[in-house]
């Protein structure tokens, strides 16, 4: 039997903090089921998805305790239960939108909130803020699910006035997205 966990952990970035973490991993018997990692200027976020066996579990987490200091990264491992591995039901279509402007405070939380009134469910977001002579650039790319019955034309419809209250360029279409 096995158990699966996500495991999250953020810290100052180094080179090595991949591999180190991914040679305890298997060090313990763990399968790298999903995962995302990130460099956030001079910090490092990562979330990974593991199986290991069930067995090994506690000595896993103890051991990691440990690690996690040589790593240099707060570590929190949460296990999941049955319901939390229940897969949820496959999206219709897929979306990307893309914000660009004039950095403000509120751009992600109006976006993500009129994604939300339409049903979208937002599965992935960067944002980068790109200093310039002329000022700081704000730049999001966002991916987010919705039911069959969105259309990108009733996406775009409601964020261009959005695009125009805020003062940043914002623009949705439909993708087709290629699981890895």
């Amino acid at each position: 039997m096995s158990t699966i966990c996500v495991i999250s952990g953020t810290g100052k970035d180094r080179v090595g903090i991949v591999a180190e973490l991914a040679e305890y991993l298997g060090q313990h018997g763990c399968n790298l089921m999903d995962s995302s990692m990130t460099k956030l200027r001079n910090e490092f976020a990562i979330i990974l998805m593991v199986s290991l066996p069930s067995e090994g579990f506690a000595a896993f987490k103890a051991g990691l305790e440990t690690k996690k200091s040589e790593l240099g990264l707060t570590i929190t491992v949460r296990e999941l239960n049955a319901e939390d591995l229940a897969e949820q039901q496959v999206a219709d279509r897929y979306f990307l939108v893309r914000v660009y402007g004039a950095d403000r405070t509120g751009i992600v939380a109006r976006v993500t909130r009129e994604l939300a009134l339409l049903g979208l469910n937002v599965t992935d977001v960067q944002t980068k803020m790109i200093t310039q002579e002329k000022g700081d650039v704000f730049v999001m790319l966002l991916e987010a699910t919705a039911p069959e019955s969105m259309t990108e034309h009733k996406v775009q419809s409601v964020l261009a006035p959005l695009s125009a209250e805020l003062g940043v360029t914002i623009s949705a279409e439909e993708i087709e997205v290629m699981e890895l």
